[in-house]
């Protein structure tokens, strides 16, 4: 129990309950993930994100977590970054665990890898630009951590922004991580949908549009101004009417307008106009035409007429014209007829024909006069104040006003009748016209004439008003006598209240006309007229005459009825009363009582919070608080909390009537100081300087320090109008930059104004700059120099002292920075290394030291010049021993190397020569007593001439040379050796095989061969000739080796040479000889079985084998060679058998037998072998039998007799060949009679 206890203790260390956070219905954003596991490596495998809501890492398997790559998707805006902390086993947090801005960002990788170090916890944070956390969005994450289990251990609730998941010195890995980004439901409204739209009529012009289009989508945005306070509702209220203007926009340019009176449209068929049509002029007639678009009526038509025959429009008909003359519409198909603002207030529609069209009238058409003539399917009004009146014989099936049609008037004219009447805003509804059915749903609407049947919403407060119907005469009964005439029908009965309903006749305002007696149904034996058996219930309201406070106030009595025989029976008469509705007293406010110091003891504030009253009302409450002297001082003005106050209250607005004003009281209230904005603009601050080592800033009067600036601030309290406060300033830094920010810092010395004011301390000065200090040097002085292959100037002769990094003292410094700024020189020839006179040189300076980055640059030096004269060097001919001599090469030519005595110039020539810039240009030949010689001989003398050459020979001169530079001279014991030829066997064409032949030579011994046929090495045209002898070692057949080798002749053969080949491998085979098989004596044609396969002569006793053959039947030898061929004969097997095959191979001996082949084998003859006859002895019997019927004996014992000398003359047993042993042969059967 107790480990259990700990481990829960431990825990809610770890995680405290107040970070921990319940998900919300917010919107979420998805987050990527990936990392590094144990045993499975980086995760995914293959490089791709995990997604939230899956989770990162695994559950049940023990494995740790080794880093991870986090980033938020790309619904994230781009300005807020994802970053995180990890806490790595014997490392730490990876990061500074209190600045999240230096923490792994948007996939960077934050772990280990390899190193087998688990994560044991994680921070995550979401942060705006500023580097602080953001505002609308949160991350939050969950996790699984080893030993505890998922955390939260509550699904539903998170970790979030910044908390610790996981546990730091426990020791346990963390497993698993899910996480997602929340976004804050907006609080404030948004306008992305409107500004769009805004911007969209920013861009339209008017002259492109009719008039009354451009002025109605004016019309729209003037009444439909949104901003963020506005609710959802309301700014999408806007945008749905200001998109519904831009669509009804009227385009000239795509627009077909009639504007002069007269019949437009074929007088039979159809034609149709893809656009809109504007009608413009009094007197148009529209004729069988389709239009593909608006039909507009437009207001200058004025009071004039249009006519409509058969026309078809698919888009709207709209009228602004047409006034107390007729729009005559006859036939055709509208999908809408929409009546907007006309200027004569009046529009006159005439209809026949319309089936199921519906006509509105539009709510921008306040106060219009609208005049129906036909029959119309649906009329609807959403105009406020609008006169709708009918004429002569018209119908309307659903006449329709909407909410929107406020204080509207409906005259029906006598021979008008509408089916169904709904109405929703206070109308009034006059003229004798019919309506069959009524459903009422507003307050104050009235009828001249009753329908014929009517509800009421039962959210109509006030009923409204239906004068008692006349009642409609029954059909006559036939009477008595056959006579229809003389029956009047009944009226209603009037029904009577006997007692009228008690009123509670005084109330305390509450917004409303409602009494306590609200359709409250009445005892029958209260009212007088109901009939026996009738069913009647008579319902009473009381309401007052308006919902305001009042002593004298009318309350009506109206009554209803209901029940089956309601009908037969009009209510009773309404009834007054007098009443009063007394004010309500509102509570005292709580609202904190606090300003600024502003010189004065009173502070009036409008309330907000609800004292009482009622939400829908237009009350402002405002509150007087009169700040008060302390115990006695005079000190109502001054700074301080809970001061004492004391409260009155006044009211206004058009509620305020109804209401009693708080009752006065005291309570306690604070003053605090006055925040002043106080700027550095009187100051006049340099906002730049040059470096001086300081961070002291500077105006026309000098460093500014307290007590020699000082600012005058407005305060606008009349007590003190001005005050004074002391300002100081200093750089951020001492150091050179062009993005310095100076800082100024305030404050008011004197007193009461530093009770009664406060300022900010410090103003920042953005922009500001300390510039770098020039310094000044004196240059080194360059002098003449010897080339040296490269640009480097000296100060001193020998080419000493090198103007490299060479230190300059400066001048100028500031004293504090004598030891942290350094200046070197280097200087370079401008033109190159090459020699020349007065060449120009630059020198160039480098600062150094901690300070170097506050001076400014030293400009390079360009005035100094200096020589660079020619390097002289001391050469020596070199001709090495093996140099003398040369192989013949057809020319006179002889080589001489150049060398360079003095080792300190050989790098300088010698980068020449590699480069290739200089040449030592040398020529030398073979001379045999003076005369230049090329061919084969010794004792020469070699003669030489060199002097320089190339693109930098310019640069050196060589000591010694003579005046056109060149050094000439002779070494002696020279020679040119032949030159030695070549040629390969395969070139010659030699066959290193050959049958024996009984001589030595190769195919090649004897051939001629010249340049042209192997032979490679001759110089040029000159004539050689090679002849060839080629032989083997050996003439006998087998492997030898082969020595080739060559004689010279020619013209120029004395200057050449040719070695024999000798590693040539060759071999000579063994010819094959044949033998005349008729010269064989003569097979004996069968033989005794002798357990053997040789084969005899005709005699039976001689043996073929190893038989001499006569020299005449032998063919192929060489020149009559002595050479012995054998022949040996076997059957195939030892078996007794007809024709059985014989094989007779050849044998050779002799000495010269090797260099042949014996001939093939002879299997062209066949023999028999026949059964040897074997005797037998020793044979017992039984000799007694009993009687069987049969001649048979028994026999015992018989043996096969193996004696050579048999007495029953039959052969012996064969011995088995090459052995003494006899074959194993017994008698496997035996019979006697």
């Amino acid at each position: 129990m107790k480990k259990i206890l700990s481990v829960l203790l431990i825990c809610c260390a770890l995680f405290p309950v107040h970070s921990v956070l319940a998900a919300s219905a917010d919107t979420t954003l998805p987050v990527l993930s990936r990392g590094h596991i144990q045993d499975l490596g980086d995760y995914p495998a293959d490089g791709s994100w995990v997604a939230s809501p899956n989770r990162i890492g695994t559950v049940g398997q023990s494995k740790r977590i080794e880093g991870f790559e986090l980033k938020p998707d790309n619904d994230l805006p781009a300005d807020i970054e994802l970053r995180y902390n990890v806490h790595v086993q014997n490392i730490g947090w990876l990061y500074d665990e209190n600045d999240p801005t230096t923490w792994a960002k948007n996939g960077d990788y934050a772990g280990t890898r390899a190193k087998s170090l688990r994560i044991e916890a994680i921070k995550i944070v979401l942060l705006d630009a500023t580097g602080n956390k953001a505002t609308s969005y949160h991350i939050r994450y969950q996790g699984h951590v080893q030993d505890v289990g998922d955390l939260p251990a509550d699904s539903q609730k998170w970790l979030a922004d910044g908390d610790q998941l996981g546990t730091v010195g426990s020791s346990l890995r963390l497993e698993a991580l899910k996480l997602e980004i929340v976004k804050d439901a907006s609080t404030v409204t948004d306008l992305s949908a409107y500004s769009a739209l805004l911007k969209q009529t920013d861009g339209l012009s008017e002259s492109d549009y009719t008039k009354a289009s451009w002025v109605n989508l004016q019309t729209v945005l003037t009444n439909h101004v949104v901003t963020d306070k506005n609710t959802a509702e309301e700014v999408a209220g806007a945008v749905k009417a200001i998109e519904a203007a831009i669509q009804q926009l009227e385009k000239l340019s795509t627009t077909t307008v009639h504007d002069k009176a007269g019949t437009y449209g074929p007088t039979s068929g159809s034609e149709t106009i893809s656009q809109d049509v504007i009608i413009t002029a009094t007197g148009v007639t529209l004729q069988n035409l389709i239009i593909d678009g608006d039909l507009i009526i437009d207001e200058a038509v004025g009071d004039g007429d249009v006519t409509l025959n058969n026309v078809t429009v698919t888009g709207e008909l709209r009228v602004r014209g047409g006034g107390k003359n007729s729009i005559h519409i006859s036939g055709g198909k509208y999908a809408k007829i929409l009546v907007e603002q006309a200027p004569d207030g009046g529009v006159r529609i005439v209809a026949t024909g319309l089936d199921g069209v519906p006509v509105v009238l539009s709510e921008n058409a306040a106060g219009e006069t609208l005049i129906l003539e036909g029959s119309f399917a649906s009329v609807t009004i959403n105009a406020p104040d609008a006169v709708i009146k009918t004429d002569k014989q018209t119908s309307i099936k659903q006449l329709n006003i909407a909410p929107e049609a406020k204080n509207s008037t409906v005259n029906l004219g006598s021979q008008t009748t509408v089916t169904d009447l709904s109405v929703q805003a206070p109308t009034n509804v006059t003229g004798t016209g019919t309506v069959g059915k009524a459903a009422i749903a507003s307050d104050n609407v009235s009828f001249e004439k009753a329908p014929q049947e009517y509800t009421v919403d039962t959210g109509v407060v006030v009923p409204p008003v239906i004068p008692t119907p006349t009642p409609e005469p029954p059909t006559p009964q036939p009477q008595p006598g056959g006579s229809d005439g003389g029956y009047t029908p009944p009226s209603k009965i009037s029904l009577s209240v006997a007692t009228a309903p008690t009123v509670t006749l005084s109330k305390t305002y509450d917004g409303t006309t409602a009494t306590d007696v609200t359709n409250q149904t009445l005892d029958a034996t209260t009212i007088t007229g109901i009939l026996s058996g009738d069913d009647v219930q008579v319902v009473a309201t009381a309401t007052y005459d308006n919902k305001k406070a009042g002593t004298v106030k009318t309350i009506t009595i109206s009554y209803t009825l209901s029940g089956t025989n309601a009908s037969k029976y009009n209510p009773p008469a309404a009834t007054t009363a007098t009443g009063e509705i007394t004010p309500k007293a509102l509570v005292s406010a709580t609202t904190p009582i606090a300003k600024e110091f502003d010189g004065t003891a009173t502070l009036n504030t409008e309330i907000s919070e609800n004292l009482g009253q009622l939400s829908s009302d237009t009350l402002t409450i405002t509150r007087t608080a009169t700040y008060q002297n302390s115990g006695g001082n005079t000190d109502a003005i001054e700074v301080g909390s809970n001061k004492p106050v004391t409260c009155s209250y006044t009211l206004s607005g058009a509620d305020a009537v109804n209401y009693l004003a708080p009752a006065d009281h005291t309570a306690t209230g604070t003053i605090t100081k006055k925040t002043l904005t106080v700027t550095a603009a009187s100051l006049n601050i340099n906002k730049s300087k040059t470096y001086d080592g300081t961070t002291d800033v500077f105006n026309s009067k000098g460093k500014i320090a307290a007590g020699n600036n000082a600012i005058s601030v407005a305060t606008g309290v009349a007590a003190d109008p001005n005050i004074n406060v002391t300002a100081t300033a200093v750089y951020d830094n001492q150091n050179a930059d062009s993005n310095r920010t100076i800082t100024v810092s305030y404050t008011i010395d004197s007193s009461p104004a530093n009770k009664r004011y406060q300022i900010a301390a410090t103003e920042p000065i953005h922009g500001a700059s300390i510039s770098a200090r020039p310094l000044t040097i004196t240059a080194p002085t360059p002098v003449t120099k010897a080339y040296d292959g490269t640009t480097e100037v000296f100060t001193e002769a020998g080419n000493t002292e090198k103007i490299y990094n060479m230190p300059i003292t400066p001048g100028n410094i500031v004293a504090a920075d004598a030891s942290k700024v350094t200046v070197t020189a280097t200087a370079t020839y401008d033109t190159g290394k090459d020699v020349g006179t007065n060449k120009k040189i630059t020198i160039t300076y480098t600062l150094a030291g901690d300070a170097a980055g506050n001076y400014l640059p030293l400009s390079d030096d360009h005035s100094k010049n200096a020589d660079i004269t020619p390097l002289t060097i001391a050469t020596t001919p070199i001709v090495n021993n093996s140099d003398k001599t040369k192989e013949y090469d057809g020319t006179s030519k002889a080589a001489v190397t150049i060398r360079v005595t003095d080792t300190n110039q050989i790098p300088i020539v010698q980068d020449a020569l590699t480069n290739g810039t200089l040449v030592f240009d040398t020529t030398a030949v073979y001379q045999d007593n003076n005369s230049e010689t090329s061919t084969v001989g010794s004792g020469y003398t070699i003669a030489y001439t060199y002097k320089l050459s190339g693109t930098a020979a310019h640069n050196f001169s060589l000591v010694g040379a003579a005046s056109d530079g060149s050094i000439t001279g002779t070494i002696s014991g020279g020679c040119i050796t032949a030159k030695k030829l070549s040629v390969t066997a395969t070139a010659l064409g030699l066959q290193t095989e050959k049958d024996y032949d009984g001589n030595t030579n190769t195919n090649v011994s004897g051939k001629i061969i010249t340049d042209g046929t192997g032979l490679t090495g001759i110089v040029g045209t000159e004539k050689v000739i090679a002849t060839v002898s080629s032989h083997y070692t050996d003439a006998n057949a087998g492997d030898h080796n082969i020595t080739t080798s060559f004689s010279l002749s020619g013209d120029d053969s004395g200057n050449y040479c040719i070695e024999p080949l000798t590693d040539s491998a060759g071999t000579i085979t063994p010819i094959q000889l044949t033998f005349d098989n008729t010269k064989l004596p003569a097979i004996a044609a069968t033989q005794k079985y002798d357990a053997t396969r040789d084969v005899y002569l005709t005699d039976n006793t001689t043996k073929l084998s190893d038989y001499p053959l006569s020299a005449d039947a032998v063919s192929g030898l060489i020149n009559n060679e002595a050479v012995t061929v054998k022949a040996t004969a076997n059957y195939d097997n030892k078996d007794v058998g007809e024709n059985k095959p014989i094989t007779i191979t050849y044998s050779l001996s002799e000495e010269a037998a090797k260099n042949y082949l014996a001939p093939d084998p002879d299997t062209s003859k066949t023999a028999a072998i026949t059964p040897r006859i074997l005797g037998y002895v020793n044979v017992n019997l039984v000799t007694v039998k009993k009687s069987d019927g049969s001649s048979s004996v028994t026999v015992t014992y018989a043996g096969v007799n193996p004696s050579k000398n048999p007495a029953n003359g039959t052969d012996a047993i064969a011995h088995i060949a090459g052995s003494v042993e006899q074959e194993d042969v017994h008698l496997a059967t035996y019979s006697a009679d």
